[in-house]
């Protein structure tokens, strides 16, 4: 089934208008094309409100890169496995691990 694109605005105006809570997916990508910072701040305009720090395809390093962007921005810090099944090599279900306090934190905004 094809696919209907959106943009990051019409995205995160939707998530806020249905009681959602906008969060930053995949944050390594944007990273890689050094990108991040910039599309961070315009998408916090926006209404953003977390960023993914925990995926299969962060490194030590990116994880605490994200972490810390998000606590610096007051954002809440989200991840998992990114389960879709056994089409990814490094994806496994529940991994990686994500403390509860995250978990906690999530529920509380909502």
């Amino acid at each position: 089934m094809p696919r209907e694109k959106t943009t990051p605005e019409s995205a995160i105006g939707e998530i806020a208008a249905n009681n959602g809570i906008a969060v930053l997916a995949h944050p390594v990508y944007l990273d890689r094309e050094g990108l991040f910072e910039t599309a961070l701040a315009e998408f916090m305009e926006m209404g953003l409100r977390g960023i993914e720090a925990f995926h299969t395809d962060h490194g030590e390093a990116d994880t605490a890169k994200f972490q810390n962007a998000a606590k610096k921005n007051n954002l809440i810090i989200t991840g998992g496995s990114d389960f879709h099944g056994a089409n990814k090599e490094n994806a496994f279900l529940g991994l990686p691990e994500v403390d509860d306090s995250f978990y906690h934190r999530l529920m509380e905004l909502l």
